[in-house]
């Protein structure tokens, strides 16, 4: 179990698996795992998407900073022509880390895919209010 705020952590989680679905050519996976050592939640989404060069990985919590290419990728609802705002990974660490926990990028190899981990304290034991806080 994980206590923090349910919608948030949503929030943040989301937006691990959105990148890297977002990321992932068309017939390629992406991966999702879930392990629980020592009191501690590790969330794995791994995929086999582009990669980020190595030189750029230290860059993807910083606001405003994108790696998509604005000229050849469009998200969101309304495809913007140029992308994202480069908010997602910075308001999903800031998330992770309000609710005492940590969020890491791995896999600088370009064509390596990449690996978002989300880390979160945790207990044994059922859910004391399963639509609340939980």
């Amino acid at each position: 179990m994980v206590k923090g705020d349910y919608y948030l952590l949503s929030m943040a989680l989301d937006e691990a698996l959105s990148n890297a679905v977002k990321y992932t050519p068309d017939g390629k996976g992406v991966t999702v795992t879930l392990t629980c050592d020592d009191n501690l939640a590790s969330i794995v989404v791994s995929d086999e998407g582009s990669g980020i060069p190595p030189e750029k990985i230290a860059m993807v919590f910083e606001p405003f900073y994108s790696l998509e290419d604005r000229k050849r990728h469009s998200t969101g609802k309304y495809k913007y022509r140029g992308g994202g705002l480069g908010l997602g990974l910075t308001v999903a660490r800031l998330i992770v880390d309000a609710h005492g926990g940590s969020m890491e990028i791995r896999g600088g190899a370009t064509g390596g895919g990449v690996t978002a981990i989300i880390r979160l304290a945790a207990t044994v034991g059922p859910a004391d209010d399963p639509a609340g806080d939980y």
